[in-house]
């Protein structure tokens, strides 16, 4: 049986390996060229990806976005969309550039620039919010959030 001393050095070496493999793969991101075609977004490490490049939730921002990928030849993968209880919203998807590269595109409300908002509708256990947008709002509903 491991002590606690070698249990913590095996996680503190797991997440050494780890982070070495993020920047390993920052090399490996289109960094420069999502950031000058979409100028409002912005790169971090993620927890459900490597990387996430985030932008303002406009849904004609997300379609522009998800053009891009496809003239880059990258290909976006299915959407998630999510309203968390403090009210903030997110739409999600993956983008895949190879088989090995990866990353997330994450519209979020909370972000400067977005058009969706969200606002508490009632209270029953906990909050209910809806998603109310300037943009796109009859085409695109965020009646499945989780």
């Amino acid at each position: 049986m491991k002590t606690q001393k070698e249990q913590l050095l095996e996680t503190l070496e797991w997440e050494r390996k780890k982070i070495e493999r993020k920047v390993e793969n920052v090399e490996k991101l289109p960094i420069q060229l999502c950031v000058e075609a979409f100028s409002e977004g912005n790169w971090s490490p993620s927890w459900g990806y490597e990387f996430e490049f985030c932008l303002p939730m406009r849904f004609e921002l997300s379609a522009q976005f998800k053009e891009f990928c496809v003239l880059q030849g990258w290909k976006a993968g299915t959407e998630r969309q999510y309203i968390w209880d403090d009210g903030n919203a997110g739409l999600f998807f993956d983008v895949r550039i190879t088989d090995e590269i990866s990353f997330g595109a994450a519209f979020r409300s909370q972000k400067v620039g977005s058009t969706c908002i969200i606002k508490e509708i009632g209270k029953e256990l906990k909050p209910i919010y809806e998603v109310i947008c300037g943009d796109g709002a009859q085409e695109n509903t965020f009646g499945d959030a989780q």
